[in-house]
């Protein structure tokens, strides 16, 4: 079955031909659509066009005079609605009903990138690298920093080769991400009274919703380890858990902690991978909260005028302020304070894409059953970037 619609990219307008090969590409609809057809800087791309064309909006504005379509009127081809495009090539009978799974697919996609509230936002604040593939497997270069590591920089001879610092080498791994599947059956009454828009963000709440209930499980597994995802337990990297007593002697009860052991456990990741991020329990955030030693002014002026100087340091080894993401998770460790470097300690995975058997019945048979596979995973990237502080004695 194929349709026609006119958009215009970098050679001009002209129209296109679509087919549902497009939801069997590797690269996903939108991003096989933009491939196909590119558009010049500055212009909508072609799968923007596209959505536009069939009313399929995330957003109504009526002082735009942006209109989300009515459910109806994507099932029915956009009766009653003027399409700007897609109306006028020969073949769009049905383009909108064709289109509408990318369309939300898309949707849910960008609401997940552009979420920045909640438990999800959250989450999200923690991540360095997001990537979002097509299907359910991934692959990711594994880095082998260790002979860089050990190397230093030597004086060098006139004409000579530099000493190697290090070889930089990488392998690859594949992992699964694990998929749900989203099922929307619409009524025909609906159809009359939900838009396109409304749509989209209700299956979006389902999907940010199932990602913050496993924002702590997959923080537990980065500490933990993973085997799935071949990823060992955080125990086994060396240098990566330290205890706050190693810091000060003084402290002898578990679950508490010093000014002293928590500056210099800070100072000490400080050139490298330095410390952005803090993650831990409730417990454990009382513990730094009322640790013993902390800096309290109480009435004292340090600008007045006396015999005396301020001390102030030029290299500061630590944030002003350090955000605290706080693990709900009962399995979460005890005595667990986990601090990351967020640029390189988190990569996270996602995978929105229409089960195809599903599209096919919902733009051949006129189902009014639509099907979305969900799924996302995140773990370490460069295991370096996290610093576990323990509080038992």
């Amino acid at each position: 079955m194929e349709y026609k619609t006119n958009i215009v990219d970098a050679t001009g307008q002209h129209e296109i031909s679509l087919d549902m090969g497009l939801y069997k590409s590797d690269k996903g609809f939108v991003a096989e659509l933009n491939s196909r057809h590119p558009t010049a800087a500055g212009l909508p791309t072609a799968s923007e066009q596209l959505f536009a064309q069939c009313g399929l909006y995330r957003v109504t504005d009526a002082q735009m005079g942006v209109k989300s379509a009515k459910i109806r009127e994507v099932m029915d081809s956009m009766n009653g609605i003027a399409l700007n495009g897609a109306a006028t090539a020969p073949g769009s009978s049905g383009i909108s009903r064709f289109v509408a799974p990318a369309a939300l697919l898309t949707g849910i996609q960008n609401d997940i990138y552009e979420d920045r509230s909640g438990v999800l936002g959250q989450f999200k604040a923690l991540v360095g690298t997001m990537q979002s593939v097509q299907g359910n497997r991934y692959e990711r270069p594994i880095f082998n920093y260790d002979p860089a590591r050990a190397g230093r920089a030597k004086p060098i001879a006139q004409l000579a080769e530099p000493v190697t610092v290090g070889l930089l080498t990488h392998s690859e791994s594949s992992g699964t991400i694990p998929v749900f599947s989203y099922g929307l059956e619409i009524s025909d009454q609906a159809m009359d009274y939900f838009s396109f828009a409304e749509v989209q963000k209700c299956m979006s709440i389902m999907a940010t919703y199932d990602m913050a209930e496993r924002a702590d499980g997959l923080l537990i597994s980065m500490i933990n380890g993973d085997a799935d995802h071949g990823m060992a337990a955080l125990s086994t990297v060396s240098g990566a858990v330290q205890t706050a007593k190693s810091f000060d002697d003084s402290i002898t009860t578990a679950g508490t902690l010093t000014q002293k052991a928590w500056m210099l456990w800070i100072a000490t990741h400080s050139k490298r991978a330095p410390i952005t991020h803090i993650i831990c329990g409730i417990n454990e955030a009382l513990a730094i909260q009322n640790r013993t030693g902390r800096p309290v002014v109480t009435g004292d002026n340090g600008t007045s005028r006396r015999i005396d100087t301020n001390e102030v340091i030029t290299n500061e080894m630590w944030p002003s302020e350090l955000p605290i993401y706080l693990v709900t998770d009962p399995n979460w460790p005890s005595g667990c304070v986990l601090g990351i470097s967020k640029s390189t300690a988190i990569i996270m995975y996602e995978s929105a894409t229409a089960n195809y058997s599903s599209v096919e019945q919902f733009v051949t048979r006129r189902s009014t059953k639509f099907r979305a596979d969900f799924g996302f995973t995140a773990q370490r990237f460069y295991d370096r970037s996290f610093h576990y502080l323990s509080l038992t004695v």
